[in-house]
This record gives C-alpha cells, sequence and structure tokens, in this order.
C-alpha cells in the first residue's frame, strides 16, 4: 500500500492537471538579514563532537545544504484529496496528474 502511494505521488508531481489550488505566499514581511535565527537539534546524526575542529572562517562558502520543509497540514489535506480523486474513476481529476511545477504552486 506504501509503495502504491509513493507512485501516486510520484505521479502527480509529473504529470499535468490544472493549476487552480494556487497557494498563497506563507511569507509575510520582507526578509530581515539581522533576524537571523540558528536552528538547534539540526545536527545530522554521524557528527561527532570529537570531530570538532572549532569555528570557520564566515567567508566560508557552503557548496552544499540540505533544507527539508513540510507542508502545512491545509496542503497535506489537500495533497491526499487529490490523489483519491486522481484513483477514482468517475472524478473530474481521474488520472489528471501535476507537472512538477503545478505541484509547487499547491
Amino acid at each position: 500500500m506504501r509503495l502504491k502511494c509513493l507512485k501516486s505521488l510520484a505521479g502527480v508531481m509529473m504529470v499535468c492537471a490544472g493549476s487552480a489550488w494556487a497557494q498563497t505566499s506563507r511569507i509575510s514581511q520582507t526578509v530581515d538579514n539581522s533576524k537571523r535565527t540558528v536552528l538547534t537539534g539540526q545536527m545530522h546524526p554521524k557528527a561527532k563532537a570529537a570531530y570538532d575542529q572549532g569555528r570557520v572562517t564566515p567567508a566560508l562558502e557552503l557548496t552544499y545544504v540540505t533544507l527539508t520543509l513540510a507542508p502545512t497540514a491545509s496542503q497535506q489535506a489537500d495533497l491526499e484529496k487529490l490523489l483519491i480523486a486522481q484513483q477514482t474513476k468517475g472524478s473530474p481529476n481521474y488520472q489528471k496528474w501535476l507537472t512538477p511545477e503545478e505541484y509547487a504552486q499547491r
């Protein structure tokens, strides 16, 4: 069952359907670089204090960073409804898949 859901999610992101449900921006104000926040508890599980060599220069350029964001509860509920509709014969969204761009808009 989980594999079916994963395949369906991949299909949602790859093929075509209407983008009538575009999400509004959740950024409510201009980004102020003077109000940055250090995230805690985000350390890779393989990082060990024994390998810590101290602070790096502020000029260090990071070439690779992974940032994972979770959908809001309403976005997740909307996605689950869409997945069901895409797999329900007779639904207007039956087998109408989303492009990656349409998925991002949702």
